[in-house]
């Protein structure tokens, strides 16, 4: 839903907030770290929403883990979290094979074969 934010608010949502003050105070750390660019300074919304997925990917994970009695303060929470994600998903051939045929272009020409065993271990075909 949007809403009116106060002045120095960019972003609400759910427990994750982001102000003006601490998208100057990144790109003023990556700047002393040799790490802003132009880029970054010209379009900082590109930053904001980084940022921005990186604090709900967080909260989610946060969550996830207490819901599941892992350790919320897990250096690799977010890693673990997306990863029992995609170990819940399965694709059976067909479909992998169906989307293939449909979507040729994002395949840059390369053949069902050599496409299938390119993306390495998530790839059990």
């Amino acid at each position: 839903m949007l809403t009116d934010l106060p002045d120095d608010l960019l972003l609400r949502a759910d427990e994750v907030s982001l102000t003006r003050g601490q998208l100057g105070a990144e790109i003023e750390r990556r700047a002393a770290a040799g790490g802003a660019n132009e880029q970054v300074r010209d379009y900082p919304f590109f930053l904001l929403e980084n940022l921005a997925i990186e604090a709900l990917l967080a909260a989610e994970a946060r969550e996830w883990a207490v819901e599941n009695g892992r350790d919320p303060e897990s250096g690799a929470l977010i890693d673990d979290y997306i990863q029992s994600i995609a170990d819940a998903v399965t694709v059976e051939e067909t479909e992998v094979r169906a989307f293939f045929d449909a979507n040729p272009s994002m395949f840059g020409g390369a053949t069902y074969w050599r496409s299938t065993r390119s993306c390495g271990p998530m790839c059990s075909t």
